[in-house]
Parts: structure tokens; sequence; C-alpha cells
């Protein structure tokens, strides 16, 4: 965190607008709930989540980096949690986002592209047998787009990857892991 106000600053020196999506090395370590997780980025940069038109386009910038996540998180089907001695942040979106999402998108005309931008990837080859590094609940994004043009860019795992809809893949031979179904993209 300690860098933020710095990157803003050398970024500002380009004399071009600046468009940040949170990541988990911006947050606060010591916070004891996701709503707690971002005190410092609010008020050095702003909003965690917000979506803005540039001509056809949509852009939604999301906060999809959950901390703490731990017991409760699991019992609700987030698997990539740490526990209380060790907490971890997942890739997830709060229900108050999905909320505003869901009106959002259905507030936007249907010709307009959709540009989706977050830290963690919606899916991701990186760690594919495992919850990590992956959204959970993509479906429900999915199912919010579909039938649109949509587009999402992420950070995080420092691999380039293109998923196209329709495509089925195949790590190591085996069957695809399950972020990976293909009624997904159908």
């Amino acid at each position: 965190m300690e860098l933020l106000n710095r990157t803003l600053e050398l970024g500002s020196m380009l004399g071009m607008p600046q468009w940040l999506v949170v990541g988990n090395h911006d947050i606060d370590f010591d916070a004891r709930s996701n709503d707690d997780m971002a005190d410092t980025w609010r008020r050095i940069y702003g909003p965690m989540y917000y979506a803005f038109e540039m001509g056809n386009v949509l852009l939604v910038v999301l906060d999809n980096v959950y901390y703490p996540c731990g017991e409760e998180d699991v019992a609700n089907g987030r698997t990539a949690c740490g526990d209380e001695q060790r907490p971890t942040y997942n890739g997830g979106l709060t229900e108050t986002q999905f909320t505003w999402l869901e009106s959002l998108i259905n507030h936007t005309t249907e010709d307009k592209l959709i540009v989706f931008n977050s830290h963690i990837p919606f899916v991701s080859f990186v760690d594919a047998r495992s919850d990590s590094h992956q959204t959970d609940h993509i479906s429900r994004i999915h199912s919010l787009v579909e039938g649109r043009e949509a587009l999402s860019f992420s950070g995080h795992t420092h691999t380039i990857e293109n998923h196209a809809p329709g495509e089925i893949f195949e790590v190591r031979g085996e069957r695809p892991p399950r972020y990976w179904k293909r009624e997904l993209w159908e």
C-alpha cells in the first residue's frame, strides 16, 4: 500500500486518466471483514468497484478480491479459504456488488460491448485444478451478459491466456476443471 501514492503520482505525469483495479497486494491485512479490507485503498484512490462508458463500450471495474475468508465462506461455497489463524483471500464478488452489477447491465443497451476489469481472473489455467486464482460463482456473471458482447481482463497470475466461447480445455489430458464446464460457454 505504501507504493500506491507514488504509483498514482508517476502515472499522473503521463497526463492521461488512470483507472485502477484493487488487487491482493492492495488490501489491509489487519481487516477483520471484507467490508474493511480496503479502507486504505478507498482513502487514497476511491471506490472498490465502478463503471463508466467510453464510446460504445461499458467498462466495468470489479473488486473480486475477497478478504479475509474463512469457515463461514467455506460453508457458503468458497473452497479456497484459509482459517482464522491464517486468513487468506479468494476471488469473488459480494452480494451487494452482484446487485449493483445486475442493475448496471440491465440498464445498459444491448449494443454496447461490456468490458470487465478485475484483478483475479474469472477462469484461469493457473492452478486450474483448484479454486484459487479464479472467481467464485462465475456462472452468475456469465448469466448477466449471456447473449451480449463481453470481454474480461485481469491480472494476478502474470500469465497471458485467451478463453473464447465454446472452447473446452484439457489439462494434461484430463477433463476440464469444474469452472470450465461447457454450460458456461454455450
